[in-house]
């Protein structure tokens, strides 16, 4: 049996409590209390009762803490400083901290990288544009001319992990190398993965000739491509400033193919004898066609447009009101069609009493001239389609 000190740890007791033994064949310190204050004669000495409550208590106490030290195994670690929990949890806060450094560095250093990549890389697929109608008082003093309100809904596609909020931004349209429009786009957050923006933007048209331009090849190409830019982007990702971002991608939008996907029919026509003359027949009728784009014109105008038969004009026709023309869907629209008697006219009925006798299907050609709504008027002209007046 050894007394004196078990552990170097309790050299914190040396002045406050009694010696103690420690067995070296056992991993518990003992219990074993040697009295200090022996007399010379070697008897022990007496402790008033004040003493004796202060010495209990410093036992209990070091009984309490050896025992916890036993519980642990008594091994220390982390260079001796602590026990087997603290070391724990030392090196799970120290891990949790690295991590953590380790995250801030490559955001702050990768982060305007991921973000720019998003711009580059990241799919843009346009779902709609609905043109709501002309914006006079935005265009007023201005060197535009054309001012368009339109709902925009797009999806991108977020390839990095980070999320990216980008400030308010103007994106510059192109359509063969000549930039036509610009758009003003509200702040948007993006995510990581597809988002969804659906927005109201003003579409300044800057260049009406180009602008006109885009519209011919959308009534008769089944696709467009144009370009959208955009340069000096702001934004945030996380806490990171964003600065300088910049984009050029081509997108590709849909068209009507000459409406070859779906002839335009003449659902029925009514002759109206009070308008008609001695030159002229004049009939009331249905006219149906299928818009495959994803545009929707709320206001399109009245539709002007001159028939033709065998290649010689046999009349004309006009909507009853202004028609509006929905996306992906058909269009039922009121037409008065007028007829000359004579000529060619009379070609076309008996081409029509023939081709019925016959089973066999009448067609005219509808060329576009003229609507009451300006913005549109190239889109109307470019108009020349074959449109069924009989069918079998």
């Amino acid at each position: 049996m050894y007394f004196g000190k078990a552990h170097f740890d309790h050299e914190v007791y040396d002045r406050d409590m009694p010696l103690y033994g420690y067995d070296m064949d056992d991993k518990v310190p003992t219990t074993t209390i040697e009295r200090p204050g022996r007399s010379g004669d070697g008897t022990r000495g007496k402790w008033s009762l004040e003493d004796e409550e202060l010495y209990m208590s410093r036992l209990a106490r070091r009984e309490q803490m050896l025992r916890a030290r036993a519980n642990s195994g008594g091994k220390r670690y982390c260079c001796g400083k602590l026990d087997k929990n603290g070391c724990g949890s030392c090196v799970f806060f120290g891990c949790t901290a690295l991590v953590a450094t380790v995250a801030l560095l490559f955001t702050f250093i990768f982060g305007p990288m991921l973000a720019q990549g998003m711009l580059d890389e990241g799919a843009v697929n346009v779902e709609s544009v609905i043109f709501l109608g002309v914006n006079e008082t935005a265009c007023a003093g201005s060197a535009a001319n054309i001012c368009l309100d339109a709902i925009v809904a797009f999806n991108v596609q977020n390839p990095s992990f980070l999320g990216v909020k980008l400030d308010e931004f103007t994106v510059s349209v192109y359509h063969e190398g000549s930039k036509f429009a610009s758009i003003g786009m509200p702040d948007m957050s993006l995510d990581s993965g597809e988002n969804s923006v659906n927005e109201t933007v003003l579409i300044v048209v800057t260049d009406l000739a180009a602008f006109d331009r885009l519209g011919s090849v959308v009534v008769t190409e089944p696709s467009v491509a144009i370009t959208a830019k955009g340069a000096g982007l702001e934004g945030k990702s996380w806490w990171i400033s964003l600065k300088d971002l910049e984009f050029d991608r081509e997108i590709s939008i849909g068209g009507f193919n000459g409406f070859r996907d779906y002839q335009p029919r003449l659902l029925n026509a009514n002759f109206r004898p009070g308008q008609s003359t001695i030159d002229h027949a004049v009939y009331l009728g249905t006219l149906q066609f299928l818009n495959p784009t994803n545009f929707t014109i709320l206001d399109l105008g009245s539709f002007a447009a001159f028939l033709y038969f065998n290649g010689e004009q046999v009349g004309g026709m006009l909507t009853e009101s202004s028609m509006g023309v929905r996306s992906r869907s058909f269009t039922d629209v009121t037409a008065v069609a007028s007829f000359a008697t004579t000529g060619a006219t009379a070609q076309l009925a008996l081409a029509l009493a023939k081709n019925l006798v016959d089973g066999k299907d009448v067609t005219v050609t509808i060329k576009g001239y003229e609507t009451s709504n300006a913005v549109w008027t190239n889109i109307v002209e470019s108009v020349d389609v074959s449109m069924l007046m009989a069918a079998r």
